[in-house]
């Protein structure tokens, strides 16, 4: 009832309108829903006319991702052999290099050796790495005509 009090023309000219009039509305509204339906399959059929080089792009770019996706499954394949085959040498080295239990110093340079090598999966520090180079450094000839050697 404040609606009505608030818009009486509106009202009654909503309820005393004339039938015909309203068909006659409905019907342009539904001629100009027709047209822009119409419109927008127009404009859909114009948009891939458009950019005709962009398929022949895709394609292209499309062709050139399966190349480098294949090289990176070959090099791959590649680099688990190249993996297989250092572990199995550096198995067989290993195994064939072992010290004899009884010599505490050939182990001790076996393990340097390997740690240094990297067969063990530690990352060394810098002070680390300069002791494993003392124990991994050759012996010296002590000079037999030195006096101060104890005999």
């Amino acid at each position: 009832m404040l609606a009505r009090a608030a818009e009486p023309d509106r009202w009654m000219r909503a309820f005393g309108a004339d039938p015909s009039a309203t068909a006659a509305s409905e019907d342009a509204a539904q001629r100009r829903i027709a047209e822009l339906a119409q419109r927008v399959k127009e404009l859909e059929a114009q948009r891939p006319a458009t950019h005709p080089g962009k398929s022949s792009e895709l394609a292209a770019v499309k062709a050139r991702n399966e190349e480098l996706a294949a090289r990176n499954l070959a090099l791959s394949l590649e680099n688990q052999e190249l993996l297989q085959s250092r572990t199995l040498r550096s198995s067989h080295s290993a195994a064939a290099a072992f010290p004899s239990p009884n010599d505490a110093k050939a182990q001790l340079r076996y393990w340097a050796r390997q740690i240094q090598d990297g067969n063990t999966g530690f990352t060394l520090s810098p002070a680390w790495n300069g002791a494993l180079n003392v124990i991994l450094r050759r012996e010296r000839e002590l000079d037999p005509h030195n006096p101060w050697r104890e005999q």
